[in-house]
């Protein structure tokens, strides 16, 4: 399914998917231009977690976290396809919020 099937499933996955793609926006340095670009980016990312996607020439390392009600935390590292020197667990999430 693409984006706009999964945000429209649950309040949960609009802000999910909308905190993602704004981490990259600003990962990528293009502005909210690419969170609104109707291009599907992150739909079948899972709710919460650290995993790796492409979009494009970009990789993505990328994090989804939901620490309270109404809380969404993203973050997104954009890697160079050979760069793999990036090693992100979920153990590293838990240091940002035990």
């Amino acid at each position: 399914p693409g984006e706009k099937q999964a945000a429209s499933a649950t309040p949960g996955n609009f802000y999910r998917i909308w905190c993602l793609r704004e981490a990259m926006s600003k990962a990528s340095g293009t502005g909210l231009a690419e969170v609104t670009d109707r291009i599907d980016r992150v739909h079948d990312a899972p709710g919460e977690g650290v995993w790796q996607t492409e979009d494009g020439a970009d990789r993505w390392l990328l994090t989804h976290l939901a620490p309270k009600a109404g809380y969404s935390l993203a973050v997104a590292i954009r890697r160079d396809a050979s760069d793999d020197t990036v090693e992100w667990t979920e153990n590293s999430i838990d240091l940002w919020w035990p």
